[in-house]
């Protein structure tokens, strides 16, 4: 699939970036190499760049549309690439989910403590660490609170969140996302908000419910130039 992908950039002479989908999480990016190589022994001057997003979802959807808007101002190739490393050090994903039933299948929990965690209510809060893999923050009990926990844990962090754009991904859950919403409004007062629904893959992880926050510790430094109207 990778290589029936860039094989049609390859023979148009095209330089392509690609940010993936975190290698913490899934192969992605390995599988994304392999592919390079293939397509090169046909296009050996085919210039692709892969980068590893650490990240997932709206989260990397944050950095490329950062990226798309450089690329749109007249940014280089190689400045893409540095603001792209500089996004991807500045990114945070917190999420939680309605249910640890997916989380069980998938192997994240184990069947003993999941059947506890549910009898109790309790829901996990997790983060996208530094190096890209699933991490649990903290459990607290009842929905409220998970959804709750996902505003205070950005609170922490957010830098200057009136000049963000701050990324929703749920999972068919529109009821959760608008009090998450409404929640970021009157605590940030972002520029804006990117609302999306989780795709199938990691659907199939989380199941329906998942609610997940994404931005940035940082303003948009050297590269702010290219924000202004």
């Amino acid at each position: 699939m990778f290589a029936e992908a860039f094989t049609p950039y390859a023979q148009a002479g095209d330089t392509v970036i690609y940010l993936c989908f975190s290698t913490g999480i899934a192969g992605t990016y390995n599988a994304a190499n392999i592919a390079k190589d293939s397509v090169l022994e046909e296009y050996p001057d085919f210039d692709l760049t892969i980068i590893d997003s650490k990240c997932a979802s709206a989260g990397f959807g944050l950095i490329v549309s950062k990226l798309v808007t450089m690329l749109e101002k007249g940014a280089s190739k190689e400045e893409l690439i540095e603001a792209a490393g500089y996004y991807i050090s500045h990114i945070h994903v917190v999420f939680t989910v309605q249910t640890l039933a997916y989380l069980i299948k998938g192997g994240r929990l184990t069947k003993f403590k999941g059947a506890i965690a549910e009898t109790l209510d309790m829901k996990p809060v997790l983060i996208v660490d530094e190096e890209g893999a699933l991490s649990v923050l903290k459990t607290v009990r009842g929905r409220k609170k998970s959804l709750r926990s996902l505003i205070d844990y950005t609170k922490e962090l957010i830098q200057n969140p009136e000049t963000q754009t701050i990324a929703f991904t749920h999972g068919e859950d529109p009821e959760s996302l608008d009090l998450v919403k409404s929640m970021a409004e009157e605590e940030f007062h972002p520029k804006s908000f990117l609302v999306s629904v989780v795709g199938c893959a990691i659907g199939a992880h989380t199941g329906r419910g998942v609610i997940a926050l994404a931005f940035f510790d940082a303003d948009d430094g050297k590269y702010a130039g290219y924000f202004t109207s």
